[in-house]
Formats: structure tokens, sequence, C-alpha cells
């Protein structure tokens, strides 16, 4: 089943319901700043909202906050990047972390990217085994057709169980970095080496 992005007041009362999980409000201009900059993608907003939230200190969100903390989309080649994980080029993979990390991209929004790049593996590789051609794929989960078409090529490097591990992986890294127990980029590289 396909669930469509959220947009206008949907939008809006799902950042406040997110925002007030974390005990804070968002300023109605820094909602809308934060929509225009990140765009409406659920993952990375509500990882941008818990960043936020850890920062602010009257506990609201204002525009100011959005303006010093948050990073709009970048140059990233997270297909480059994906590509390099799925054949196992560590070297490559480490390259483009380093380059990104070096520049001052945020390690956060990199592990994002990717969490959300490997999620798009695991759909399109559960409903390419139910027989869905690219087409069909981008139809039925709303994720762009060229997303979909690099992710479908890239999924068959990968076989279901280790997809599914790195994953999990994944996910456990985003919850041990927003909980302070790793330092992130160490833990990104760590990752790497250990694919």
């Amino acid at each position: 089943r396909a669930y469509p992005f959220l947009a206008g007041t949907d939008l809006a009362r799902w950042l406040a319901a997110q925002c007030q999980a974390r005990n804070c409000t968002i300023d109605p201009a820094a909602a809308q700043q934060l929509i225009r900059v990140v765009g409406n993608e659920s993952w990375a907003l509500a990882n941008e909202i818990a960043k936020l939230s850890s920062y602010i200190r009257n506990g609201t969100i204002r525009p100011d906050d959005v303006r010093d903390l948050v990073v709009g989309p970048i140059d990233l080649n997270i297909f480059d990047l994906t590509e390099a994980l799925a054949t196992k080029d560590r070297g490559r993979t480490l390259e483009l972390l380093y380059r990104e990390l070096a520049g001052g991209r945020d390690p956060y929004y990199l592990l994002t990217m990717i969490v959300i790049q490997f999620r798009n593996l695991l759909i399109v590789k559960d409903l390419a085994s139910r027989g869905m051609t690219v087409p069909a794929i981008a139809k039925a989960t709303g994720i762009h057709p060229f997303v979909t078409s690099k992710a479908f090529v890239q999924a068959r490097q990968f076989q279901d169980g280790n997809l599914k591990r790195i994953y999990h992986r994944l996910f456990a890294l985003d919850t041990e970095a927003k909980t302070g127990a790793i330092d992130l980029p160490l833990s990104l590289n760590t990752f790497v080496l250990g694919l």
C-alpha cells in the first residue's frame, strides 16, 4: 500500500505532533521554513525535529533555529554512495564519506540519506520479487521513477537477508546517534568497513 507524502495543513499538524512528542512546539513560520528547506519527506523532517528539539532552550523552535541548524538538500550523489556500498567498494565508499564529512556535511544528514536509500532498496526488492515492474513499483510506492529504476538495479546486488541486516544496523546507528551513545562519523566509517 502506498502512503502519499503529507502536504499543507496535514503536514503542519504532523510537524506539530512530532514536536509535541519531543516536549516542544514549533513556531508556524519556523515550520514553513523547515518544510521549504527539507521538503515533505517525513523521515528527514523527523530527524530535523529531533535535532532541533535537542538544541532549543525555550521550548519553541523558532525560524532562527531552523536557519542555524538545518541544512537543505545537498549535492551528494546518494546513488554513487549506495552503489559503492552495494558493490562493497569500501575504498570508494570511504572516499565519498570522507569528502562529505571533510566538507562540513552533517553526519546525521548523511545517515538519513543512506537510511532512506536502503529503505527504498528494501521496498523495491520486495515488490520486484513479487513480479512488479519498475513503472508499477514507482506508481504503487510514490517513489520517483528514476529513483525506483536505480534502486531496482542496486537491489539485485544484495541478498535479501543481507539487505535487511544492513538496514537494521543503520536503524540502530540512527538510534545510538540520537541518544549520544556513539560518535557518528566514526561509526559510519566502522559501518562501511564492516560490510
